[in-house]
C-alpha cells in the first residue's frame, strides 16, 4: 500500500456508494473525508484545506454543480472529479465550464478513479512547484503570468497560463484543441 498523504473530500449521498470508496481510496493511501450532501461538503472547506475534490452531481440539499460553482469562486486550483450517473454531453460540459478536472460516469472503475486522482495530484504538484520554466527561447513565469523572450515581456491571461502549464506538463505529445478546451 503507496502512502499519498493526500487530503481528499469525498461528496456522496448514497450511502453505500460513498462508504465504499472512502474504504477504497482509504486502503489507497489517501486520507478521505465523506460527507453526504453540498452543504456538508462546502461547511468542510471552510474547516479544512484538501488537495482534491471528488463529488456527486445529483446529491440533494446542494447539487454537485452548485457547489464547484460556490468553491471556484475562492478556491480556482484545487481538482476537481464528478462522478455521476449524468452521461449527457450537455451535463460533462457544464461540468467542465465550472471548473472540474474529470467527469466520471457511473458505474466506474474504481483503479480508474484512483489513478485519474494520482494524475491530477502529480499535475497539480509540477504547476506548484514551477516558478519560471524555460521554453526554447522563452521563460513562463508562472507566478507573475508573464511570457519573455529576451528584453521583451507578456502578460498572458489565466486562461493561456493554464494552457501552458497543460503544454509543459505533456511535453512531445500533441494535444488537441477540443482537449485542451476541455481541460481548461
Amino acid at each position: 500500500m503507496e502512502k499519498h498523504n493526500a487530503k481528499l473530500l469525498l461528496a456522496e449521498d448514497d450511502p453505500n456508494l460513498g462508504s465504499l470508496l472512502q474504504e477504497y481510496l482509504t486502503v489507497e493511501g489517501f486520507e478521505v473525508t465523506l460527507v453526504r450532501n453540498g452543504e456538508e461538503a462546502l461547511q468542510a472547506t471552510l474547516r479544512q484545506q484538501y488537495e482534491l475534490f471528488i463529488f456527486g452531481v445529483m446529491m440533494q440539499i446542494k447539487d454537485g454543480f452548485s457547489l464547484a460553482e460556490q468553491i471556484r469562486k475562492t478556491d480556482k486550483t484545487t481538482p476537481l472529479i464528478y462522478i455521476t450517473a449524468k452521461s449527457l454531453k450537455l451535463d460533462k460540459l457544464k461540468g467542465y465550464k465550472i471548473g472540474e478536472e474529470d467527469y466520471i460516469t457511473k458505474p466506474f472503475d474504481e483503479d480508474e478513479l484512483v489513478w485519474k486522482i494520482k494524475a491530477l495530484l502529480r499535475r497539480k504538484e509540477l504547476v506548484s512547484e514551477m516558478g519560471t520554466v524555460t521554453i526554447g527561447t522563452y521563460t513562463f513565469d508562472r507566478k507573475n503570468q508573464q511570457l519573455i523572450c529576451n528584453e521583451y515581456c507578456k502578460r498572458i491571461t489565466e486562461r493561456e497560463c493554464e494552457i501552458l502549464d497543460l503544454l509543459i506538463q505533456n511535453p512531445n505529445i500533441v494535444l488537441k484543441r477540443k482537449d485542451l478546451l476541455i481541460a481548461v
